[in-house]
């Protein structure tokens, strides 16, 4: 009791003192020593005790700090002794305690009232329940591991209880204990994993927990954490069940050898080098290496055989599934050691940090002489005087005070430095722990090395680290998720009933609904993985659709959400709806139209118009303004769009049926996109208000949060239109700043604004200058971006770009935070101009950037230079005068125009136009002329852009808007700065003749009498110069005019200007008056315009002049145009002198890319202006020409007179510099390849070239083809012999020369494999022997038969051959073609570069885009020895190429083809894609052809480069095949045998194929076809090709990329081909690109129509659109995508269609074999009254008539007339040729039918196109080897 007694008396003691602060110290101090004597645990009765604790509550308000802890530990241990304790507590500020910014304090308190749980009432805990809760996001885990105790006894004793305080605590409560299955701390985690994991609250059953977690266990707050959890908690039943550690595979490998392979997991070791886990070179050393820290038993290795007895200072930790104990394995240094009893160590004692243990503490000295007389004090130190505190003496007062006294100042100098120390060691303690954490390495399994060392692992061993790394890394959860989800879910009719099983997917697909309803982060993952799972479950689990699509939104997963949200469509409607089921729709809204909304949601998220288009005209009953409005927006015509959509919003008075209200929406959303687009902000701003508050004055903008709808359809359009306002000095935007701070005080709403427009309000923050809040949104929005950037799929392609283009405002944003807050950047101008010198630098680009992204760049930017004008003001006085101008207005104003320029080039004409409005007074009171100068040609440039891009025939007001471009140039003219800057100079000149040039040619179709007295026709009259207005000399008054100006725009001197950005360079210039020149030449020499010779005499040399000019001055385009130079001097001889002389100046590198052009005129009589360019090419890259010329050398006919003398002798000197003896490698190159020809293809193509001449009665030319055939095939053996001969002498004569530096053996290697007929490979020669008898016999020695032999005999004979030839086609015959390169080529099978030469390069590296390098160019370093035969006829082969670069080329051997054709289409391909390039709406969809090598060498063989990871379209598709649907579509049953069974009712029993082709024409009628053609499509699944890029695809995000990358390149190469009229197109003749789903073409030998024209079985198809690619785009089918990638590219060649036309000259010049041969067809079948009558022309007339069909597509005409046209060319005698034009033509109610025969839009062209490639009338009629059921 003396201990109590002397509290006691310190109480009373502390009551009797007055001050208030000294009496909280004193009270504080008794408390201490109650602690410290521990008084609570004397003898005490009851009555003292309650006394002492009612004195302690009595004071707890008062107390603070350390104080009022230990005051609540007190009350803590005594809590039971008190009564209504929570009112006690509650009333002396308990929850006050649970918010104290202490952590004991707030421990303290939680414990206080997890004690007091069972005592209070639902009402008082309910109102503890926020308090409690949140400490889920506390720093310490103590409070947050009391929280989880109280919330799970909560939950435990308030479950069962139904009440609303009840409901409300268990809410809050379940919420709070999802959060710790994702607590940071191991610890906590496992502690609420194990309360969940426990039977009372989760199911046992697998299935049933599954159940479970999904209704009972997400939360919103939990989902980014939820994968985690979930699986946890369901892989933890794995780890119950007895296989858990048994291992995978029972029985071990016999005969393998294994080690144990310890990992160095230790943190420290993060970036140390690691070896292959299983690497055999691994030492045993290396094996068995161990981890730095002290060896012992390692909680990374199995299951420990005993627990750790004791923990020193903790307790035993929860139970931990994944390691099977109780041990910490995820807590700092997570492996325990067993100490040695020498390191053993007191529970008392510990270390800190990371010394070392060896250490040694500082001893004080021992004691000696002197000891002690040394006086005890403090340290001296000197004040900041430099005086002593205290003098010296030995005085006992001072050295007394000096021992007992401190100083103050020297007490808090030695605290400071304490603390100092001890935050140092805390923060490195932290960064320790930090480092540790980042980099800890928990091992859940051993390793071993040796042979499939993992052959016997357990179960444990993949899942414990799966369900690690899950946790980790929210990917692999996601995976792993979706796997465990699928697996239970296939695995469910093993434990449910049927009945039961209906039930619980029922719960699991409401429970998937409400998930991604009640989401409110729409994390990716999570939502990905719900997607995921309902994309593969589609067909059991059912969610509505505005669920996934609001979802997908929020997430950003468009391309998983369309991929689901498609397949759902296609699940719900017909496949292939029958013609009665097309009506229009009812006028309510139904449930598919609802689902048709979602899906053009997700569509325009991801900027996918071309499929709105289609969704909205094709699939939803619109109206026809619609599908007119956004027509006018694909193409950019925004002005148009929105006109249109106001008329439609505005009309009440339909015909019919009236609009949707989905329609309706489509309206509003797409007119305010429109209006975001043209930059009307006010129309923008006024549109989104009156949605928003409507009548509603009262509360405004605020109505807004009432509703969802509005937020997302209205509130992202009225944000940024009055930032916009308020950015452009609007002063009437007081509703916005009213509306922010009205929404910021809701933390919902402010949570909304935060999220999604933080950049809108950072630039309202940097209008007010508040600049540090707009650096933090600012920084906010830069966060945002880079998790959307991180969460965005690599295949969102447009998403991606989308958010790149985002990204550059937000960066200048940034920037200009971080130089505003510098002062030292406001001490002069020069760091603002530096800055402003660098945004000028990175403008967006002129045509892949949008309107809005250049509306952004520039409003800012302006924003910024007048914030740094008013801070360079207030700093500088001097300033002060010049307030009012603004130094800046000229960078200013050419930013403006720049941003006008972009949208003119996109097409943008209305906003355009506005801003040149907007800006003239401004450039007009430019004190630099220039920039008014940039005005005018921005101006004039659009008015010609516009006028150019009409879809109507011109009109009045058309000419009166050239004439006011016309007048601001004329205005321009006098301006100096015309002379001071050369580049705008030019380009006014350029542009005042482009625009005579325009009127001259819009006038042709204008009626000029009706003009008469109006203004039109002064100005007219007044730019040409005339007083009579007569169309014909207003023409050329206007064309002449225009000339003079082109031409003195090519005077303007000024090289160093051209490094600007502005006006034009002088190549631009030069190319200008050259396509100036060339367009009314060109149009002049068709007949279409009516002018005379002498307007455009001095065109066709002004062309050439200058386009050789651009050439030179490195012009692409100009390069592009070479080949109209060449048409241009064969037309006008004068013109040929200066183009030698103008094309000497050029680098004759530049020319390459029409070496073959070049090449075919060499026999015609404008040969000699390219002599010297290809003798220079030729001396200078050798290997560049030695392949087209010798394939061009074969065509070659030369004359006898003077000029064709000169023409030979240059041939013969180019061929003299490529000859044996320059380039021998090169020969033998093309020697070795033609081995790889096909025999008996070989024989049958000269088989019929000898029947043909057999026809004509040329029995001798006949014998003579024959001896070249049986020379070069069988007769192998006399060939050797003659040229072993030859061999012989030239060893003779080599051995009386000089050495070589060979030796003899090497030398006569070298020489013998370099003859051509030593080089026969063993296939040949095998071929040659079996059948040199039958040949003898059949045709007599040397084809001494042919001359006596008839026609019909020969063909006996050949038949005869041929039969023998069927053996070949047996993959087991020994003739079939082998696949070892020695078999075809010795020569290249034995090829050493150190023998036969280094110098040898691969073939196709002369491209002409740049200058070659020869020096690096790759050279063969041999041929690998394995060669892959193809399955096509002819049996092409891949040979490999080794390069000296140690990289391998492959390439498609090609033999007994002329590869001209495809080359030259591949050339037309590279040029569509310039012109692609050059295209805003191609250029935006990234439109581009793939392209390959085609290197023809001889008319006979040739390479082809081999696209890799390709397969054909045909294999593609059967790949995907079961092996039963295999086996029907193989039989009797299948499609090919019913077709042709159908074909054979129609013809005669012996008729041939083409005869009862031309039957089924005849004979069946539409709907019989019709009917056939289902009946044969019903036979073959609809979604062959679907399956395959499904089975290609590892998501859905995936599949849905790859498809649709696959049929926008379809759609393209389809317009492409039907363009240059190629056919044949089977399956076999495109590839597919397996990474990126491209679709390929090959094959072109039949084009230009040749198809239609010559095939026995005509094609009547443009190109290939059957079922399967139309299937591939379900539910959308052909439109959308499709259809509007065919108008984009079609629209594209027809506005630039005279370079293709340039390019296609060479088929006129030198026509392949396949040309010539159907020439000779042709003329077979025409009547001579049908050909030309000049004799030299028979060769021509057919290539210019096929050009000729080129330019009527180019023109618009339908595609059914054109396909009408070619047949008659071809089968125009026969009878059946009127139903081939019937069928061609289409029925009534096809699309094509009713369309005009010519002058098409694009649009309707596409439409007919597609009509015609999709019509079942004329897939029931194709030939059976096409498949068009597929």
């Amino acid at each position: 009791m003396v201990k109590y007694d002397m509290v006691k008396m310190e109480m009373v003691k502390c009551e009797k003192v007055q001050c208030e602060s000294v009496k909280m110290v004193k009270c504080g101090m008794v408390m201490c020593k109650m602690v410290k004597f521990e008084m609570m645990k004397c003898e005490m009765d009851k009555y003292e005790i309650a006394k002492f604790v009612n004195k302690l509550l009595f004071m707890l308000p008062n107390l603070q700090g350390e104080f009022r802890t230990l005051c609540l530990e007190i009350l803590h241990s005594r809590i039971d002794c008190i009564e209504n304790a929570f009112l006690e507590l509650k009333a002396k500020g308990i929850l006050t305690s649970l918010t104290h910014r202490n952590e004991e304090t707030q421990q303290v308190s939680l414990k206080i009232i997890k004690a007091i749980l069972s005592k209070l009432k639902a009402v008082d805990l309910q109102g503890l329940m926020s308090a409690i809760t949140a400490f889920s996001a506390h720093p310490s885990t103590g409070c947050r591991l009391t929280m989880y105790e109280i919330l799970m006894w909560t939950y435990d004793n308030y479950r069962d209880e139904n009440s609303p305080e009840a409901n409300k605590i268990m809410l809050q409560t379940k919420e709070s204990l999802l959060k710790g299955l994702g607590d940071e701390d191991l610890h906590c985690r496992l502690q609420v994993q194990n309360f969940w994991s426990s039977e009372d609250r989760l199911p046992v059953g697998t299935l049933d927990r599954l159940v479970a977690m999904l209704e009972a266990m997400y939360s919103p707050v939990t989902e980014q954490q939820y994968l985690s959890y979930a699986t946890n908690l369901l892989l933890e039943m794995t780890s119950k069940s007895p296989d858990y550690q048994r291992e995978i595979f029972e029985h071990p490998l016999s005969a393998c050898k294994f080690s144990d392979y310890s990992v160095k997991s230790s943190w420290r070791h993060r970036h140390a080098a690691m070896t292959p886990l299983f690497a055999t070179q691994a030492s045993q050393s290396q094996a068995m290496e161990t981890d730095d820290q002290s060896v012992g038993v390692r909680a990374t290795q199995d299951v420990a055989q005993f627990s750790q007895t004791q923990d020193p200072g903790a307790q035993k930790g929860p139970y931990n599934w994944l390691t099977q104990s109780s041990l910490d394995t995820f807590a700092e240094g997570s492996s325990f050691t067993l100490m040695d009893t020498q390191q053993s160590q007191s529970s008392l004692m510990f270390t800190v940090g990371t010394g070392d243990p060896r250490k040694t503490v500082a001893r004080r000295p021992k004691a000696g002489p002197g000891f002690g007389n040394q006086k005890l004090g403090a340290a001296k130190t000197s004040t900041s005087s430099g005086k002593k505190d205290e003098p010296d003496g030995g005085s006992d007062i001072y050295r007394l005070k000096r021992r007992f006294l401190k100083d103050a100042e020297q007490t808090r100098v030695f605290f400071a430095k304490r603390q100092t120390r001890l935050k140092e060691m805390r923060e490195i303690a932290h960064q320790e722990q930090q480092a540790r954490r980042e980099s800890q390495v928990t091992m859940y399994r051993k390793y071993r090395s040796g042979d499939l060392p993992d052959i016997q692992i357990k179960f444990s061993y993949i899942i414990a680290p799966l369900q690690a790394l899950a946790h980790r890394d929210s990917t692999i959860a996601k995976l792993l998720f979706s796997g465990i989800f699928e697996a239970i879910f296939a695995n469910m009719e093993d434990v449910k009933t049927e009945r039961e099983m209906g039930e619980v997917i029922g719960q699991i697909g409401t429970s998937l609904d409400n998930v991604l309803t009640q989401s409110t982060v729409y994390f990716p993952p999570f939502v990905g993985c719900v997607l995921d799972i309902l994309y593969k479950l589609r067909s059991s689990l059912k969610v509505e659709m505005s669920s996934i699509g609001s979802s997908a939104l929020a997430s950003h997963l468009e391309p998983l959400g369309i991929a689901l949200v498609e397949e759902l469509l296609i699940t719900q409607e017909p496949i292939e709806p029958r013609a009665a089921k097309r009506g229009k729709m009812e006028a309510p809204i139904s449930k598919d139209v609802e689902n048709w909304i979602e899906l053009s949601r997700l569509y325009k998220s991801t900027g996918g118009y071309d499929v709105l288009l289609g969704i909205f005209s094709g699939k939803i009953g619109t109206q026809p303004i619609t599908r007119q409005a956004m027509e006018a927006e694909a193409r950019g015509d925004y002005h148009t769009a929105r006109k249109l959509y106001d008329e439609a919003m505005n009309c009440t008075d339909w015909d019919g049926e009236g609009p949707k209200e989905a329609e309706i929406d489509l309206w509003e959303d797409c007119r305010m996109q429109c209006l975001t687009s043209l930059s009307h902000w006010e129309a923008l701003e006024s549109s989104s208000t009156e949605a928003i508050a409507g009548d509603n004055t009262s509360t405004g903008l605020t109505t807004v949060w009432e509703d969802t709808y509005l937020q997302e359809h209205f509130l992202p359009y009225m944000m940024r239109s009055k930032v916009k306002l308020l950015l452009q000095g609007d002063e009437r935007q007081q509703p916005l700043l009213d509306f922010m701070d009205a929404s910021m005080k809701v933390p919902e709403h402010k949570l909304v604004l935060e999220n999604e427009y933080s950049q809108e309000l950072a630039l309202m923050y940097l209008w007010q200058e508040d600049y540090d809040r707009a650096r933090h949104y600012c920084n906010t929005t830069l966060d945002a971006f880079l998790q959307d950037w991180s969460s965005t799929d690599v295949l969102m392609t447009n998403s991606r770009e989308a958010a790149l283009h985002r990204l550059q405002p937000l960066i200048e944003l940034s920037e200009f935070l971080g130089f505003i807050s510098e002062e030292g950047n406001f001490r002069g101008s020069g760091p603002a101009l530096g800055l402003i010198s660098r945004w000028s630098k990175r403008s967006p680009h002129l045509l892949t950037d949008p309107v809005t992204v250049w509306d952004d760049v520039v409003t800012n930017r302006l924003v910024y230079m007048d914030h740094i004008s008013s801070h360079l003001q207030k700093l500088d006085d001097s300033q002060a005068s010049v307030e009012s101008d603004d130094p800046y207005l000229d960078t200013k104003l050419r930013l403006k125009l720049l941003m006008a320029r972009s949208c003119g080039d996109q097409n943008n004409f209305a906003q355009t136009l506005r801003i040149l409005k907007e800006t003239y007074k401004e450039c007009k009171g430019s004190a630099d002329g220039s920039v008014l100068c940039q005005w005018g040609v921005v101006y004039a440039s659009t008015h010609y852009k516009k006028i150019r891009a009409l879809l109507e025939p011109w009109k009045e007001e058309t000419l009166t808007s050239l004439f006011t471009a016309f007048d601001q140039l004329d205005k321009m003219s006098e301006n100096e700065a015309l002379l001071a800057n050369p580049r705008l100079g030019r380009q006014h000149r350029v542009l005042t003749g482009e625009g005579r040039g325009l009127m001259a040619l819009g006038i042709q179709d204008f009626d000029l009498k009706g003009l008469r007295g109006t203004r039109a026709e002064q100005k007219l009259m007044q730019h040409s110069g005339l007083e009579k207005m007569t169309k014909v000399e207003v023409t050329e008054k206007l064309i002449s005019h225009g000339y003079s100006m082109m031409k003195s725009s090519l005077a303007v001197e000024g090289g160093v200007a051209d490094t600007q950005i502005d006006g034009m360079s002088a190549d631009q210039a030069y190319l200008a008056t050259a396509k100036y020149c060339d367009n009314f030449l060109r149009q002049k020499e068709e007949g279409d315009l009516d002018i005379g010779d002498r307007c455009v005499s001095a065109f066709p040399e002004s062309v050439v002049v200058c386009l050789l000019q651009a050439l030179k001055l490195g012009s692409l385009e100009a390069r592009q145009r070479f080949p109209r130079l060449l048409q241009i001097i064969e037309l006008h001889p004068e013109s040929t002198s200066t183009f030698v002389s103008k094309s000497a100046e050029v680098p004759s590198w530049m020319f390459m890319l029409w070496i073959s052009q070049m090449l075919a005129i060499l026999d015609k009589p404008e040969a000699i202006a390219v002599h010297h360019i290809l003798l220079d090419i030729t001396q200078n890259y050798p290997q560049a020409v030695v392949y087209p010329l010798k394939l061009s050398q074969e065509g070659f006919k030369f004359g006898t007179s003077k000029k064709d003398i000169v023409h030979k002798d240059a041939v013969d000197r180019l061929a003299g510099l490529l000859g044996p003896d320059q380039l021998p490698l090169a020969d033998r190159l093309i020697l070795a390849l033609e081995c790889f020809g096909q025999p008996d293809q070989e024989i049958k193509d000269s088989f019929d070239e000898m029947a043909k001449l057999l026809k004509k009665g040329k029995k001798t030319q006949a014998k003579v083809v024959y001896n070249k055939l049986f020379n070069r095939i069988i007769n192998y053996k006399v060939r050797e012999k003659n040229e072993a001969a030859q061999g012989s002498m030239k060893r003779e004569v080599g051995s009386s020369g000089e050495g070589t530096g060979l030796d003899e053996t090497t030398a006569d290697e070298s020489l013998i494999t370099s003859l051509p007929g030593l080089d026969i490979g063993s296939y040949a020669r095998k071929f040659a022997d079996k059948f040199k008898k039958d040949f003898d016999t059949k045709f007599g020695p040397e084809g001494n038969k042919i001359t006596s032999m008839s026609l019909k005999e020969f063909a006996v004979h050949k038949q005869f051959i041929m039969n023998l030839f069927e053996e070949v086609k047996l993959k087991t015959s020994p003739l079939y073609p082998p696949g070892k390169l020695s078999e075809y080529s010795h020569w290249m099978a034995n090829f050493n570069p150190n023998i036969h030469g280094r110098d040898l390069e691969i073939p196709g590296q002369y491209t002409g885009l740049s200058k070659p390098l020869p020096e690096y160019h790759v050279k063969i370093a041999g041929f690998d020895q394995a060669v892959k035969v193809m399955t096509s006829l002819r049996k092409p082969k891949r040979v490999t190429i080794h390069g000296n670069d140690e990289r391998d080329y492959h390439f498609l051997v090609k033999g007994g083809e002329d590869l001209r054709q495809d080359q030259r289409i591949e050339q037309l391909f590279y040029i569509m894609n310039q012109v692609f390039l050059q295209d805003p709406a191609c250029r935006s969809r990234k439109l581009q052809l793939k392209t390959y090598q085609v290197i023809p060498m001889t008319s006979r063989v040739g390479l082809i480069e081999w696209v890799g990871d390709t397969v054909p379209l045909k294999d593609f598709i059967n790949n995907s095949l079961t092996d039963q649907e295999q086996k029907f579509m193989s039989s009797r049953q299948g499609p090919s045998h019913t077709n042709n069974e159908w074909f054979l009712k129609a013809g005669k029993k012996n008729d041939p194929w083409p005869a009862r082709f031309a039957a089924v024409f005849e004979k069946y009628s539409y709907t019989e076809t019709v009917r056939h053609f289902n009946l044969i499509q019903s036979k073959v699944p609809w979604d062959l090709l679907r399956r395959s890029f499904q089975k290609l695809s590892t998501s859905p995000e995936a599949f849905h990329v790859l498809r649709s990358h696959c049929m926008q390149t379809h759609a393209m190469l389809c317009m492409c081909q039907y363009v240059m009229g190629i056919g044949d197109r089977h399956l076999s003749n495109f590839m597919v690109n397996l990474n990126t789903g491209e679709m390929i073409g090959i094959d072109f030998g039949h084009a230009f129509g040749s198809a239609t024209q010559f095939l026995p079985i005509p094609e009547l198809v443009p190109f290939r659109l059957t079922r399967q690619l139309r299937n591939l785009m379900l539910p959308l089918q052909e439109q959308g995508l499709v259809e509007s990638t065919m108008i984009h590219v079609l629209r594209a060649l027809r506005l630039d269609s005279d370079l293709l036309l340039n390019t296609m000259d060479i088929f006129v010049k030198e026509p392949s074999l396949d040309w010539l041969q159907n020439a000779e067809r042709q003329l077979q079948s025409l009547d001579s009254s049908e050909l030309y009558s000049q004799e030299e022309e028979t060769m021509h007339w057919y290539p210019r008539e096929k050009i000729q069909y080129v330019k009527r597509k180019l023109k618009g005409a339908n595609p059914a007339y054109i396909t009408r046209d070619e047949l008659k060319l071809g089968h125009g005698k026969k009878a059946v040729f009127k139903d081939y034009e019937t069928v061609a033509l289409g029925h009534k109610e096809n699309a094509r039918c009713q369309l005009p025969e010519a002058g098409l839009t694009v649009e309707q062209q596409v439409t007919a196109l597609i009509d015609q490639a999709t019509d079942p009338n004329i897939h029931g009629r194709t030939w059976v080897g096409w498949e068009p059921w597929m």
